[in-house]
């Protein structure tokens, strides 16, 4: 078996391998297209749970809530007593699961024109007990930043002002399960007493009582994967810029040279690729998908900085270090500049939210790989200069 035999046949096997790799991971990615967690199956079971008994289960929450409000409205606690019982008494148990009640506080705000605010009095997590409103939405707010859903942050404002100390109302809002964090949609009972004085005879300015319960994940809902966004033609130029480069690297060093850096881009490729396409997020709003796309754009700037050391170095190797370098370098940055142009080409009449996504995630992808492809010309140069020999001249 002559030398260019066995050349074309170590080729061969690594763009199979290559070949063969990414059509298993696309049948894997189209099989399992969301990895649930345990906390994830548990959180969606209760949810389930409550909607299949929904009217029982808001018969019984409203019962509660009336029983513990009237021990208020009746004279039998002082409003201090009332929130000592229901701290020591903060949930009610449904077929198992156990149903937390919240209570908030009303403090006017003396300021002329200033929103009231709300301080926590009773709550499932000890942690957030005398908290207010307005601090408990800073401490979560960061979970809702790559998302399209959000809290109101004039929620307690809502209850408060269309509740009612005799009628148990209803409220639907975002909120963040402690456990999972993942982006739920509750559902809310809530009962709400104006000023009044208490037993005691100390006047307050004003009480709700309330519990909230999941009825839908949404982080599970509206999560995405790359992988299904990523338009079929651009996953298509990555796997042939691949092969292309595998190619040229092949042709341009010695067998087991050029078999061993051949077999090394090929892996990061392949890592690189199953990696992004594996990433998962909450889908966002048309705006903040539109900000992704124009911060991304941004960071073609700084991109320009890499492309100008690359070219240095291929000048370098031109001039001064062998020239067996100079064709494998110059067609990887060409191939690096052809991904970095494709990565901001733009189609401006957006129809959907899908295609926006789709359009940010594959321009990312590209544009990504742009930068791996300049990196490795930066190592692969680095790692000449140290264990190559010079050319004399």
């Amino acid at each position: 078996m002559n030398i260019k035999t066995l050349f074309d046949l170590k080729l061969i096997f690594l763009i199979s391998i290559f070949i063969v790799g990414m059509t298993i991971f696309h049948f894997y990615s189209k099989r399992h297209p969301i990895n649930i967690s345990p906390q994830d199956t548990k959180l969606n079971n209760e949810i389930k749970n409550n909607l299949a008994n929904f009217k029982y289960i808001n018969e019984k929450i409203s019962f509660f809530l009336q029983e513990r409000m009237n021990l208020l409205l009746d004279g039998k606690l002082s409003f201090e007593e009332w929130i000592e019982y229901n701290k020591k008494n903060r949930y009610i148990d449904i077929n198992g699961i156990k149903y937390y009640i919240f209570i908030t506080e009303r403090i006017k705000t003396p300021e002329a024109g200033a929103k009231d605010n709300f301080v926590l009095r009773v709550h499932a997590d000890d942690q957030f007990i005398n908290i207010s409103w307005h601090d408990l939405l800073e401490n979560v707010k960061d979970y809702f930043v790559s998302s399209k859903f959000s809290t109101d942050p004039d929620m307690m404002l809502n209850l408060f002002f269309s509740g009612d100390p005799h009628f148990v109302n209803d409220l639907d809002y975002y909120w963040i399960e402690p456990t999972t964090k993942n982006i739920t949609k509750k559902h809310t009972k809530f009962l709400s007493h104006r000023e009044f004085k208490d037993r005691k005879g100390i006047l307050h300015n004003g009480v709700i009582i309330a519990i909230g319960y999941p009825v839908e994940n949404l982080t599970d809902t509206y999560q995405i994967k790359y992988y299904d966004y990523i338009f079929h033609l651009v996953l298509g130029v990555i796997y042939l810029s691949v092969i292309f480069i595998t190619v040229i690297i092949f042709q341009q060093n010695s067998l087991n040279k050029g078999f061993i850096k051949a077999i090394i881009f090929c892996a990061i490729s392949m890592i690189y690729i199953i990696y992004y396409s594996s990433v998962y997020e909450n889908q966002n709003s048309l705006e903040g998908e539109a900000n992704k796309l124009n911060n991304m754009d941004n960071g073609v700037l700084s991109a320009s900085f890499l492309v100008g050391v690359n070219i240095f170095i291929i000048t370098a190797i031109k001039s001064s270090l062998t020239n067996h370098l100079n064709k494998e370098t110059s067609l990887i940055f060409a191939v690096s500049i052809i991904l970095l142009l494709f990565s901001i080409f733009r189609i401006t009449n957006y129809t959907s939210l899908k295609e926006l996504i789709g359009i940010r995630v594959s321009s990312q992808f590209l544009f990504n790989y742009s930068v791996l492809l300049n990196s490795f010309i930066l190592i692969n140069y680095i790692i000449y200069i140290f264990f190559a020999k010079r050319v004399v001249y």
